[in-house]
């Protein structure tokens, strides 16, 4: 299994499974964050996450978009991406930290919709309903171009 994320409060994630099947869905890590927005719940959700994955299947490598961010946006992003690398170096898995640059290039527009759209056209036995679903899609087509 590999791995791509789009992480944010609602993380995209992108699995390609071992016999090359890929699965596009949506992560909702700030369902019933009542502890503010500085809150370290959505990370402490994102590794609960990313233990069961590796714990129930072979994670072969993950790769996330890495975005910037100010404010309150910044500190959740910079943990959720902390986490992920954190995740990966303990359980000796390959990750990948992709630049939202590299990723909008590699999608051929820096336009969400025109990502979205194009995803739908790559990727249309998906079903797929979120700019976050094919921003991880992206993530992970790069990532596997790479390897």
């Amino acid at each position: 299994m590999r791995i791509g994320l789009d992480l944010g409060g609602h993380t995209g994630v992108a699995i390609q499974w071992p016999g090359g099947e890929i699965e596009a869905k949506v992560w909702r890590l700030d369902l019933g964050n009542l502890g503010g927005r500085r809150s370290p719940l959505p990370a402490e959700r994102l590794l609960r996450r990313l233990r069961m994955l590796s714990r129930e299947y072979d994670v072969q490598s993950v790769a996330f978009e890495e975005t910037f961010a100010q404010g309150n946006a910044k500190f959740r992003l910079d943990s959720l991406q902390t986490v992920t690398m954190v995740w990966a170096l303990r359980a000796k898995i390959p990750w990948m930290r992709i630049p939202v640059g590299t990723v909008k290039s590699h999608a051929g527009s820096r336009d969400k919709e025109v990502m979205f759209k194009r995803a739908l056209k790559k990727w249309p036995e998906l079903r797929l309903w979120s700019f976050d679903q094919s921003d991880a899609l992206w993530v992970l087509d790069y990532a596997l171009q790479k390897v």
